[in-house]
């Protein structure tokens, strides 16, 4: 299985919710680059899966305009902030093993998620950057015999080419 975690593109600082914040218009222009780049880089996924926070949701959109993704982006509780690795880990369970499937959300959740998911703990220290992506692959979804393996971690402006 390929997973691959995008976290959101900049946000404004302030909301009156958490869940409400938006992207910048930076974040938008940045957002689209990286599409862009993982577009060229030959990306494509089975499926998107996103937090539904706002920011999250306009990435995950941003992100599967760019690919011209054809399925339905599936918003899922357990990638807003806050959420267990354990649940996780059940959501991974319902997924084929050659599955290419994109996480969108937020740090420092996914970082820790893919920490759980390459270390078996989430002390690693995993800096997805704003628009940063990362993939992992994993046959044994990191917890059952061998650990999951970390393929790369790049910044938004590796993506871009920027």
């Amino acid at each position: 299985m390929e997973l691959y975690f995008l976290r959101h593109g900049s946000a404004v600082d302030k909301s009156d919710s958490d869940s409400e914040r938006y992207l910048t218009s930076q974040g938008i222009k940045q957002m689209r680059q990286v599409a862009k780049g993982m577009k060229r880089s030959g990306l494509s996924f089975d499926k998107i899966l996103s937090s539904s926070y706002v920011r999250a949701r306009q990435t995950a959109e941003l992100a599967a305009q760019g690919l011209r993704f054809k399925g339905k982006i599936r918003f899922v509780d357990v990638l807003v902030p806050g959420s267990d690795f354990k649940d996780f880990f059940k959501l991974l369970e319902g997924f084929e093993a050659e599955e290419r499937i994109l996480f969108v959300g937020h740090q420092p959740l996914l970082g820790e998620f893919i920490s759980q998911l390459i270390a078996g703990h989430k002390k690693a220290a995993i800096d997805l950057k704003k628009a940063g992506l990362c993939r992992v692959d994993t046959s044994e979804l990191g917890l059952v015999g061998e650990p999951a393996e970390l393929v790369w971690l790049l910044t938004p402006e590796q993506i871009s080419g920027r």
